[in-house]
């Protein structure tokens, strides 16, 4: 085998290895979304719970709760 063959395989592999590595890398990035979004049941925490808006809630975000 000559070198210009060789070189032709290296490349080739190379090209196979990234193409693993990016195939892992999506594969992986779609299985966790996958699981965020449809199997993730947990009872949300409700926080943003005031009565008030605007000039009411801006006050007591600068002045704090009067309790």
């Amino acid at each position: 085998m000559d070198l210009e063959s060789q070189v032709v395989i290296h490349t080739e592999l190379e090209r196979r290895r990234q193409l693993f590595v990016l195939l892992t890398i999506i594969i992986t990035h779609l299985t966790y979304y996958y699981e965020l979004l449809f199997l993730s049941r947990r009872e949300r925490i409700l926080y943003h719970t005031s009565i008030l808006t605007g000039e009411g809630w801006m006050l007591e975000l600068l002045n704090g709760h009067p309790d």
